[in-house]
């Protein structure tokens, strides 16, 4: 998957569920009208970012990597 098809699914409102460095996340709607969304961790049981999806893509995980910099580090598992 390319980060432009990624993007898409987000703006789509589709629910993501990725992992990166074993571990596995979630990206949902946080606030449709407003357009944000949310990066929850199933490993700290809790949301750890929601914002604007420009944010989104450049917010950094465990070893400062983010999907604008690093997309092929993460392992797009499902997407519903």
């Amino acid at each position: 998957m390319l980060l432009d098809e990624f993007i898409e699914y987000i703006k789509q409102g589709r629910e993501i569920e990725f992992s990166y460095k074993n571990s596995k996340y979630f990206i949902s709607w946080c606030n449709y009208e407003l357009k944000t969304y949310s990066i929850y961790s199933e490993k700290k049981q809790k949301i750890l970012f929601e914002g604007k999806l420009i944010d989104l893509l450049s917010y950094k995980f465990l070893e400062d990597d983010c999907f604008n910099d690093n997309f092929e580090d993460f392992a797009i598992e499902y997407i519903y």
